[in-house]
C-alpha cells in the first residue's frame, strides 16, 4: 500500500529493541488485574502481552497507508500531531501481524471488533489530547483495547469532570507489547490522553472498538465493576 511516511518529518529517536520484540508474534495470557477508577470504570493493564511486538511494528510502519489529517481547533484548522490509518475487521488479511493481534484480543474479550484504528506517534511532538471515545460517550458500558508496539509512552485516564480531576488522575506506561483495556463507564466518565514529551521513539497504537457486550476470559472475574448490562 501506499504510505505518506516519506513527506512526514523524520524519527528523531531511533527506536530501541526489547529483549522479547523479535520473538515470534503470539499473544500471552493476561496475570494482571482490573484495576476500579470507580465503581462503574475500570482498567487492566498487561505489560509484555505480545511477544514479537517490534517485529510486528515493522511490519505495520512499512505496509500501512498512513495519513495526515486537519481539524478545526477554536478558530482555525489545525494538522492532527500524529498520522492515522482504519481498517474494516473483514478487510485485515489473513496471517498478517495485525490480524495475529486483532485475532489475540478478540479471543480475550469474547467480541469481534468493528473497525482497529492505528495511529502512529512519530516523535515525542505527536500526541492525542483528552478526549472520550464516541462509542462510550452515549452508553452505560464500552470496551476498548489498545496494543503498544514501538517506543514506549505514558497514556493518561482523568475524570471526565469535577475539581479533583488531577488528583484522581491515572498513569500508565505503556511498553512493545503491552495490553491496555478500558472498560464499563471509562469513555463516559472518564477521558484519556497521550500528552507530548521531550523526545521519544516511533511508536504505533492499535485501538480496538466493539459494540458487543464482552463475554471473553478477562470478564469472568468477579466483582470486576464494569460489567452493566
Amino acid at each position: 500500500m501506499s504510505s505518506t511516511l516519506a513527506t512526514q518529518p523524520a524519527p528523531v529517536v531511533a527506536s530501541q529493541a526489547t529483549l522479547w520484540g523479535h520473538q515470534a508474534l503470539q499473544p500471552g495470557p493476561v496475570t494482571a488485574r482490573w484495576q476500579a477508577l470507580d465503581r462503574d470504570s475500570s482498567v487492566l493493564h498487561q505489560p509484555h502481552w505480545l511477544a514479537g511486538a517490534d517485529a510486528a511494528f515493522d511490519e505495520l510502519y512499512e505496509s500501512t497507508d498512513w495519513r495526515s489529517m486537519r481539524r478545526p481547533m477554536y478558530d482555525r484548522i489545525v494538522d492532527v500531531p500524529r498520522l492515522i490509518a482504519t481498517e474494516r475487521r473483514g478487510a485485515v488479511r489473513k496471517g498478517t501481524a495485525l490480524d495475529t493481534i486483532v485475532a489475540g484480543v478478540e479471543a480475550l474479550l469474547g467480541v469481534t471488533a468493528d473497525h482497529i484504528g492505528l495511529n502512529l506517534y512519530r516523535t515525542g511532538a505527536d500526541s492525542v489530547t483528552w478526549h472520550r471515545d464516541r462509542i462510550g460517550r452515549q452508553r452505560d458500558w464500552s470496551v476498548i483495547a489498545l496494543v503498544s508496539l514501538g517506543g514506549p509512552r505514558t497514556l493518561s485516564v482523568r475524570p471526565w469532570s469535577g475539581s479533583q480531576r488531577r488528583a484522581a488522575s491515572r498513569h500508565y506506561a505503556l511498553a512493545s507489547g503491552d495490553l491496555l483495556v478500558m472498560a464499563g463507564a471509562c469513555q463516559r466518565d472518564w477521558e484519556h490522553a497521550v500528552l507530548k514529551t521531550a523526545a521519544a521513539a516511533p511508536r504505533i497504537s492499535l485501538a480496538l472498538r466493539s459494540r458487543q457486550f464482552p463475554q471473553g476470559p478477562l470478564f469472568q472475574h468477579v466483582g470486576v465493576p464494569p460489567l452493566m448490562v
